[in-house]
């Protein structure tokens, strides 16, 4: 389907096909087929096109065409806003989960907050690529760190806790940290991401925002109010909401969530 409202957007500022390929480091044709519908842009080309024509990339990934500004919501709106916090992402599109943890930091680094992700070596590259398309170097190296998630999974709950109180304690209470984790079925010490993030958040003042991302296609309806429970958000590839069932003096490990029988 046509993309009529990305061609209003670049006819209102008279600016040629071509000229907004040049700036998004794009050819004009693979433009062309962008505004038709012919083909979608990656994370990094929609950033690009979005910051050549002045609007919120998320918008080539809703599946309604929305009026951002009026929408408090979305994801881009809520990581500019929130300093702190615990929130469960389950993703179905992994180009949107992208685009989302491009937003994550995106908007971290703006409001000078510094970002950790913890990933798989494989996954760091993609992020840093993508990363490396739209932010200047001296930005990342500044900002953002990467944390292998493959030694963090060979320790023990305290080893790790230890690993990730050293990281964070040279930082100032002043500070503001990101921090993106995404889960897998199987790993093994994902249940105590919760010891984690409170250690974290008691040495630093309770300045952190910390995304915990997993397929939505692994997760039960129990294990989903569970989750609903623990984190303060509830987060999908197009809205970050407040959990309505979210208990703060929960004090519980939580359950099994990321190990379920017959996956």
């Amino acid at each position: 389907m046509k993309r009529e409202w990305l061609i209003h957007k670049r006819k209102s500022r008279k600016i040629t096909q071509e000229k907004v390929a040049k700036l998004a480091f794009i050819d004009r044709g693979y433009y062309s087929q962008i505004e038709t519908g012919k083909r979608n842009p990656s994370p990094e080309v929609a950033y690009n096109i979005a910051k050549a024509l002045d609007f919120d990339p998320m918008k080539f990934f809703q599946v309604q065409q929305l009026d951002h500004e009026q929408q408090p919501y979305t994801i881009s709106n809520r990581f500019k806003n929130l300093k702190n916090g615990k929130a469960i992402y389950l993703y179905q599109e992994k180009e949107i989960y992208y685009y989302n943890l491009l937003t994550f930091i995106i908007k971290g680094i703006e409001k000078g907050s510094y970002c950790y992700v913890v990933d798989y070596y494989e996954e760091i590259e993609i992020i840093q690529d993508k990363l490396l398309a739209i932010l200047p170097e001296e930005d990342i190296k500044r900002y953002v760190h990467f944390v292998d998630k493959s030694y963090m999974v060979r320790l023990s709950l305290q080893e790790a806790v230890d690993h990730f109180k050293e990281l964070l304690s040279q930082y100032s209470e002043q500070d503001l940290i990101r921090i993106w984790s995404p889960k897998d079925v199987t790993e093994t010490f994902a249940n105590e991401e919760k010891d984690l993030v409170n250690i974290g958040e008691g040495l630093l003042g309770k300045q952190i925002l910390y995304v915990s991302a997993l397929d939505s296609s692994v997760i039960s309806a129990s294990e989903h109010i569970n989750m609903m429970r623990h984190f303060h958000y509830i987060m999908t590839d197009l809205e970050l909401v407040e959990s309505p069932l979210y208990d703060p003096n929960n004090k519980t490990v939580l359950p099994s969530l990321f190990i379920q029988e017959n996956i």
